[in-house]
């Protein structure tokens, strides 16, 4: 908590992990993708997809420090990449088949076992929660 009794806790821990991360894969290229707050292309597109109600379950004491890891993240040089209606998982697709593509390994780092599909002979895929 800061003096104002802002919540850090999970901020300062998804920043420490990143370096973690980052060290371990000696990675020399980085980009975190978040959601947005707006309602996904596919999400307008099927009602059934992902529910609302899944996203309004986060604490808001979580919910209230993306903004401070985001600015933390930026200021520590990181590209971070947010795209309104378009799910992080969209954009982590892309970027990973793209930078395939022109030749790099890819390490996604995610606790979504769905970007499994995406693993290829040079990319692979890494809990965030034992990376």
């Amino acid at each position: 908590m800061t003096r104002n009794d802002q919540a850090i806790g999970a901020a300062v821990r998804f920043v420490q992990r990143v370096r973690e991360i980052v060290h371990a894969k000696q990675a020399n290229r980085l980009a975190i993708m978040f959601d947005t707050p707006q309602t996904s292309q596919r999400q307008l597109a099927n009602d059934m997809y992902k529910p609302a109600h899944r996203k309004r379950t986060m604490a808001q004491h979580l919910r209230s420090q993306f903004p401070i890891t985001i600015d933390t993240l930026k200021a520590l040089g990181i590209a971070v990449i947010q795209v309104p209606t378009v799910e992080a998982d969209d954009l982590i697709a892309s970027y990973a088949k793209a930078c395939v593509a022109d030749g790099f390994d890819v390490v996604i780092v995610t606790n979504d076992t769905d970007m499994y599909q995406l693993v290829q002979t040079s990319s692979c895929l890494t809990r965030l929660t034992t990376a």
